[in-house]
């Protein structure tokens, strides 16, 4: 009677940890189904309320320190310094990833998006941020530091989209 018992608890051990497995690796796929399906898609421009609604925003989010968890992650470009680069990123509206490198010097920023579809962006500004709102991808120039801005900085952003880097506040700061 003992050694029945063990055996249906060794047994029941050994399906909890196959459920569990299971469960696990139907997570793990459902997330990369969300990945891949929140693909960010860039294809719209701003109406002038829109666009003074968005720099009040950004604005909000600089002076309450929160601006960067907005920020896109990159990864270091092998043999090039100073560049990075932004992936699984959708600008031209195909489904399909664009190619988007960001490299700094010394004191001037690039940034070049050879869109899938065809075509290549190209943007030249003091050090600058890529960030996405609202499944949009921004440029932000002028903050510094997304961990520790100026509490009300003078800044400037700029929406990506397949026709180019569209200017939406220049030297924005917010009136107290």
């Amino acid at each position: 009677m003992k050694k029945n018992y063990f055996k249906l608890i060794l047994v029941m051990m050994v399906l909890m940890f196959c459920c569990a497995s299971i469960s696990v690796l139907a997570m793990e796929k459902r997330d990369a189904k969300v990945t891949s399906n929140t693909e960010t898609k860039t294809t719209f421009s701003l109406t002038e309320k829109d666009r003074k609604a968005l720099c009040e925003k950004v604005s909000q989010l600089i002076k309450n320190r929160t601006i960067e968890k907005y920020a896109l992650d990159s990864v270091i470009v092998p043999d090039i310094p100073k560049t990075d680069s932004i992936l699984n990123i959708d600008i031209d509206g195909d489904d399909i990833s664009d190619k988007i490198i960001r490299s700094c010097g010394t004191g001037e920023c690039g940034l070049e998006i050879e869109l899938s579809g065809g075509g290549k962006i190209e943007f030249d500004t003091s050090p600058f941020f890529l960030i996405r709102l609202e499944g949009q991808i921004y440029v932000l120039v002028g903050v510094g530091s997304l961990s520790n801005p100026s509490k009300n900085p003078t800044f400037g952003l700029y929406i990506v989209n397949k026709s180019g880097v569209e200017l939406i506040c220049d030297t924005y700061k917010e009136r107290r």
